[in-house]
């Protein structure tokens, strides 16, 4: 969902409380759904997890709501999910996650989404995923990320390819440069386990006015489009700098839009900033 086309926000699915030497965490997902009938519809809400083989791991009831007519309404069901396989630099586990409408105990609209569950912690100049502590290294790769005599139009098995490069060289993040990555090599740093720092767009420096909004907005709508997808650590307000308050506004986006990914925001060239959350 682009928000500046559509201004929804789909479905949102993050994990909180881990345990990971028990293998667990609480994981929740969250659905906005929209009343387009012309009266009230009572519907009940399912979240299904399954495995790479596609074997069923648990089944979330979100219980019964009640939209009226042309109601929107943010859904949520959670639950304590055991025998977990953590994502983490090149272990791309990934689970399906399947949300589902129900009326009258019948499916009327189901989403599915390809997420892994990831613990994060930054703080005193040191990063932690999964509870171990991780020196960052890696590639600042043009976003295009292009191949000789085929460009950009390349088929997934070669954005595999391409990104698994970078693990073999032993990188474990690609900064991609300037604009937000297309959604295929987004995927593919999901399921070879790369991470990345996901930039919205810049201008090589900061801008005022009309300009710093649309940077804001394209942040606002990458993040909703990609927030799901556990590869993607960090993200980047800039290419050089931007002022303390612009990077509060970028910020308060990401603390709305993605609460609970676990991700830093903050911006080249700041580490000597008191807001952002890197440099």
């Amino acid at each position: 969902p682009l928000y500046s086309n559509l201004g929804t926000t789909g479905v949102y699915v993050y994990a909180q409380d881990f345990d990971i030497k028990g293998r667990s965490a609480k994981v929740t997902a969250e659905t906005q759904v929209k009343n387009e009938h012309s009266g009230p519809k009572k519907f009940s809400y399912e979240v299904t997890i399954t495995d790479p083989d596609g074997k069923l791991v648990q089944s979330i009831q979100g219980g019964e709501q009640t939209l009226g007519a042309g109601e929107t309404k943010t859904v949520s069901a959670s639950a304590r999910i055991s025998d977990l396989h953590f994502w983490s630099w090149g272990y791309g586990y990934l689970y399906d996650v399947a949300t589902t409408l129900k009326v009258d105990g019948k499916p009327v609209d189901t989403v599915t989404t390809r997420t892994g569950f990831r613990k994060l912690e930054f703080g005193k100049g040191i990063i932690k995923l999964n509870d171990r502590t991780i020196q960052m290294k890696g590639y600042a790769q043009r976003t295009s990320n292009e191949w000789p005599a085929v460009g950009m139009s390349v088929p997934a098995w070669v954005s595999d390819f391409s990104n698994r490069l970078m693990l073999e060289s032993n990188a474990n993040l690609v900064r991609w440069m300037h604009v937000t990555p297309w959604k295929q090599d987004v995927e593919s740093c999901d399921r070879v386990g790369l991470i990345q720092s996901m930039p919205a767009g810049d201008a090589e420096k900061d801008v005022e006015g009309r300009r710093w909004d649309q940077r804001k907005e394209l942040m606002r709508d990458a993040m909703i489009y990609n927030r799901n997808n556990p590869s993607i650590v960090f993200y980047e307000s800039g290419n050089e700098s931007i002022s303390d308050p612009h990077m509060a506004e970028m910020k308060a986006i990401r603390d709305q839009y993605d609460p609970n990914g676990g991700r830093a925001i903050g911006s080249r060239e700041m580490l000597d900033s008191k807001v952002s959350e890197y440099g």
